[in-house]
C-alpha cells in the first residue's frame, strides 16, 4: 500500500470512529439534533475518503465526481449542525446556494470530461466557504453562552480545514502544477495536504467535543444557582450575588435595596386545589417579578412561597415604590389553573443598606423582621426597615409600613 492509501485509509478511519460518537451522543440525547448531524457529516466523510481509495475500481468520471460530491453533502451537513447548535434555526439558504452550486460544477465538469482542477476548484471553494460560514456561526453564536475566546478557540480548526481547501482549489485555479491532481495520486503536495486534513479533522472533532462539553457545563452551573422550578436564583446564587454588590459598594458607594417577600395565604393554595396548582402560582409569581426588575436586578426564590430581589443603587423611596408596583401587579394577577381562577397577594419588608460594611446577613436580617411585620399588620403590604417614622401598620422602631397599602 502506498504512503497516501495508508493517511487515506487512517482518515476513513478515524471519521467512522468519530461518527459512531457522535450518532451514541445523539442516541443518549445530548444535543441530540446537532450532534445527529454532525454523526452524519461525519460519517459522509468516511463514506467519501472511501469511495476515493476505491477509486481504481470505479469509473472514470464516477470515481472523479462521487467522493467529492459526497464531501461537499458532509460539510453541508456538518454547517447545518453547528447552526443547530447555536441556535440558528430554519433553512439556511446560503448554505444550500453554496453547496448546490459547487455539487452542480462538480458534475458538468465531469460530465465534460473537463479536466480534475475543475472539480477541485469546485468543491474545494464550496467546503471552504461552506466550513467559513460554520466557523463564523461557532464564534459568533457561542460568544455570549461560553465567552468570545472560548467561542473563537473552537472555530479554529473549521477556519484552517476551510482554508486549506480553499488555497488548494486557489493554486488549482491559477494552474500551479500537481495542485488539481486527485488526493490518491501520492505527490508530495497531496501527501501533505492529507495528512494537514487528518492532524485539522481531529482538531475539528475535539473542538466540536469541546463545544458540547462547555455547554454542558454551563447548564450544569444554570442548575446549581437556578430554582428548578421558576428559573430565578437559588439561596445560594442570591447571597453570593449580595456579596458580590457589596464588594461593588466598597468601589463606588452606592445604596442598595433588598426586598423580601412572601405570598399570603399559599398554604391555603396547596391544601385546597394541589400542590401543582401552587407550582402554577408560583411561576406565575415569578414572572411578574422578574419582568418588574431591571436587567442589573437580582430575583431569587429563597423557599416555598418566599422571594427576594436585589435592587443596586437604589434607595429607600425607589425600594418602596418597586414594592408597591410589584403588590398592584400581583393584585392584578389571575392564575387560570384547570379552569380555575386563582387569585394572589403578597408582602414585602424591604432593606437598604448605603454602609459597604454592613454584614450581608444582617440586611437579609432586616428585610426578614421587615417582611415579619408586613405580614402581621394585615398583609398585602410593604414595611421599610430603617425609615424614620412608623406609619399605618403596627411596627417597633426603625420601621414604617408603607402608607399606600391595599383596603
Amino acid at each position: 500500500m502506498k504512503p497516501i492509501h495508508t493517511i487515506l485509509a487512517l482518515y476513513t478511519v478515524q471519521m467512522a470512529f468519530f461518527a459512531a460518537i457522535w450518532l451514541a451522543m445523539a442516541w443518549l440525547r445530548l444535543s441530540r439534533r446537532a450532534t445527529a448531524h454532525w454523526g452524519l457529516g461525519t460519517l459522509l466523510l468516511a463514506v467519501g475518503m472511501g469511495v476515493v481509495l476505491a477509486r481504481p475500481w470505479l469509473p472514470p468520471g464516477l470515481g472523479s465526481a462521487l467522493p467529492n460530491l459526497v464531501h461537499l453533502a458532509a460539510a453541508a451537513v456538518i454547517a447545518r449542525g453547528v447552526r443547530v447548535f447555536v441556535r440558528r434555526p430554519g433553512v439556511d439558504r446560503w448554505l444550500l446556494a453554496v453547496a448546490g452550486s459547487a455539487g452542480g460544477v462538480v458534475v458538468l465538469a465531469n460530465g465534460l470530461g473537463a479536466p480534475h482542477a475543475w472539480t477541485v476548484v469546485a468543491a474545494g471553494l464550496g467546503m471552504g466557504l461552506v466550513l467559513a460560514r460554520a466557523a463564523l456561526d461557532v464564534g459568533a453564536g457561542l460568544a455570549e453562552e461560553i465567552g468570545p475566546a472560548p467561542a473563537w478557540v473552537c472555530s479554529v480548526p473549521m477556519w484552517i480545514i476551510a482554508g486549506l481547501l480553499s488555497g488548494r482549489a486557489a493554486l488549482a485555479l491559477v494552474g500551479v502544477s500537481g495542485s488539481g491532481a486527485p488526493l490518491d495520486t501520492g505527490q508530495a503536495r497531496q501527501i501533505m495536504l492529507s495528512l494537514a486534513l487528518v492532524l485539522m479533522a481531529l482538531m475539528l472533532h475535539l473542538a466540536m467535543a469541546a463545544m458540547l462539553m462547555l455547554r454542558l457545563i454551563q447548564r450544569l452551573r444554570h442548575l446549581s444557582q437556578h430554582d428548578a422550578l421558576t428559573g430565578l436564583l437559588n439561596r445560594r446564587a442570591f447571597g453570593q450575588r449580595l456579596e458580590a454588590e457589596r464588594a461593588r459598594q466598597h468601589r463606588h458607594p452606592a445604596p442598595m435595596a433588598l426586598l423580601a417577600l412572601d405570598l399570603d395565604h399559599f398554604k391555603t393554595v396547596n391544601d385546597r386545589w394541589g400542590h401543582a396548582a401552587g407550582d402554577a402560582v408560583l411561576v406565575a409569581a415569578a414572572g411578574v417579578l422578574t419582568g418588574a426588575a431591571r436587567r442589573l436586578d437580582a430575583v431569587a426564590r429563597m423557599g416555598g412561597e418566599e422571594f427576594a430581589l436585589l435592587l443596586p443603587g437604589t434607595d429607600l423611596d425607589g425600594a418602596n415604590q418597586l414594592a408597591e408596583r410589584l403588590l398592584e401587579a400581583l393584585r392584578d394577577l389571575t392564575v387560570d389553573y384547570e379552569g380555575t381562577p386563582l387569585r394572589i397577594t403578597a408582602s414585602i419588608g424591604a432593606a437598604v443598606s448605603h454602609d459597604p460594611t454592613e454584614d450581608p446577613e444582617e440586611m437579609i436580617r432586616r428585610a426578614d423582621r421587615a417582611l415579619y411585620l408586613a405580614k402581621a399588620g394585615g398583609r398585602d403590604r410593604v414595611v421599610c426597615a430603617g425609615a424614620l417614622s412608623v406609619i399605618d401598620a403596627p411596627s417597633t422602631p426603625g420601621e414604617a409600613a408603607s402608607p399606600r397599602r391595599a383596603a
